[in-house]
């Protein structure tokens, strides 16, 4: 057995990449109506942006772990701890009606990792192998209830909602995506006629979760009310093939890969009520040369 422990630190995208994404804006043209039957009419932005200098946001891991061998096979357990620094937030400031941004962010991600290899094994004239990998994983952050450049979606923080039939405060609320997720993948890996045929299935499965979700005004009070909604689950399957075509290590090959071979409806995540699914079934043909 081996106990492994690392740290490390990595540095996430700078200022520069919220300075653009507030010019794309300029050139994105909104319209609205008040009923089905009016018109639709264009809509300002009216969204002003104080740039002030900012640090660039980072995130420090520790991981601590063990692995050996278990079944003819490789084994491990891994828990990461990954603590997020100086994530930007956006406060509104209504004296000057500007958007101000900070580096107050804060993120605390928690993740286990289980998963076992086995070595190659001969079955039906043809080799085979099996990596198995549980995820589990917890993330905490106080951008609550914005996108990712928002913290609050623009409203103020102490402003009373409606949350399962209950007036609260804006505060009270649970963080807009408060998931814990276990995935969950098998990978099938065989090769024959002398390593000239290579074949990767892969079966991967997700955990539904429960997130905020915003359903417009209530009736009785005109505030904005809040629920609880269920993500669904998904399962994929991924499948991957090449075959060279000339024995030895040098030859051309053929690659085929077919993602989602199923075509199946994956829900991947739930942005402001509206559930985003996967990509459809995709195909990949590659032709190349191994020198």
């Amino acid at each position: 057995m081996r106990l492994i422990a690392g740290a490390n630190r990595y540095y996430g995208k700078s200022f520069l990449s919220y300075k653009l994404r507030a010019e794309e804006r300029r050139l994105v043209e909104v319209r609205e109506r008040d009923n089905p039957n009016d018109p639709f009419t264009a809509v300002a932005d009216r969204s002003d942006y104080d740039y002030r200098d900012l640090d660039t946001p980072y995130d420090d891991e520790y991981s601590l772990g063990i692995a050996g061998t278990l079944w003819h096979g490789d084994i491990g357990l891994t828990y990461v701890r990954r603590q997020g620094q100086d994530q930007i937030r956006t406060n509104y400031d209504g004296g000057s009606e500007l958007y101000n941004y900070d580096n107050s962010g804060r993120s605390t991600t928690d993740q286990v990792d289980l998963y076992w290899r086995s070595q190659p094994f001969a079955m039906v004239g043809a080799n085979w192998g099996v990596n198995l990998g549980v995820s589990w994983m917890d993330r905490e952050t106080d951008a609550s209830y914005g996108n990712d450049d928002k913290g609050y979606n623009d409203i103020p923080n102490d402003e009373d909602v409606v949350f399962q039939g209950r007036r609260v405060r804006r505060s009270e609320l649970p963080a807009r995506d408060f998931a814990t997720p276990v995935s969950a993948q098998v990978d099938v890996i065989t090769s024959a006629f002398n390593d000239r045929l290579w074949v990767r299935n892969a079966l991967s499965y997700t955990d539904g979760y429960r997130y905020l979700l915003r359903e417009g005004s209530d009736p009785a009070t005109g505030l904005q009310r809040y629920d609880i909604e269920k993500q669904d689950n998904t399962l994929r399957w991924d499948l991957s093939t090449r075959l060279a075509l000339l024995p030895g290590d040098h030859s051309p090959y053929i690659g085929v890969d077919v993602l989602n071979v199923t075509d199946s409806r994956n829900i991947v995540r739930s942005e402001s009520g509206v559930q985003l699914f996967g990509v459809g079934r995709q195909y990949w043909l590659e032709v190349g040369y191994d020198f």
